[in-house]
């Protein structure tokens, strides 16, 4: 699962990357406004999982947090994020 989330990620990231920035922080009237709203909710629901499932306990969750001011950081904190959950995953085997 780690590795096909990884890819999905890079997929969309791959994607994204083809917008212009305009494209990307639009709001559009989606449930988050924006792609890029919507590529940091997915990351805050990635991330309290993550959290939820090695704490047992579930973190204050808000899900119109922004975690990430700008899309560049938003993209090396999903690539690191995917590459720290193949890692544990890789432990697990």
């Amino acid at each position: 699962m780690a590795l096909y989330n990884r890819w999905q990620n890079s997929n969309l990231i791959a994607i994204c990357d083809q917008l212009t920035a305009q494209e990307i922080y639009v709001e559009r009237g989606m449930f988050f406004g924006s792609i890029f709203k919507t590529l940091n909710h997915i990351q805050n629901v990635d991330q309290t999982i993550h959290t939820l499932i090695h704490t047992k306990s579930l973190p204050a969750f808000d899900p119109k947090f922004i975690l990430y001011p700008g899309y560049d950081e938003l993209k090396i904190a999903r690539a690191e994020f995917d590459s720290r959950l193949l890692s544990e995953s890789q432990e697990c085997s």
